[in-house]
């Protein structure tokens, strides 16, 4: 979660399935790096395993976190990560 794109976290693991996943909150538009659309889900082995929330000038801390948890908490439900799975209480 940051302000700009992570695209050298997503570029790293774009093409390839052996991340489970990577996710990134970012601010979209007009703004450095220009990337991180929606759209942008990975490429060839690594299709799918990329989710993409871009969001708008307007949203704030609360507003982020209203998305943050119940995304999040999809994705562990359906991935079901070990690694993080008591990061977001049920």
């Amino acid at each position: 979660m940051d302000l700009h794109h992570g695209e050298g976290v997503e570029d790293a693991f774009h093409t390839t399935e052996r991340v489970i996943m990577t996710v990134s909150f970012h601010k979209f538009g007009d703004f450095f790096p220009v990337t991180g659309d929606i759209a942008d889900i990975g490429y060839a082995k690594g299709k799918y395993y990329s989710l993409q929330v871009p969001l708008d000038e307007e949203v704030d801390g609360n507003s982020n976190h209203f998305l943050f948890k119940p995304i999040m908490a999809k994705m562990i439900e359906v991935l079901k990560p070990s690694a993080i799975e008591e990061l977001i209480p049920s």
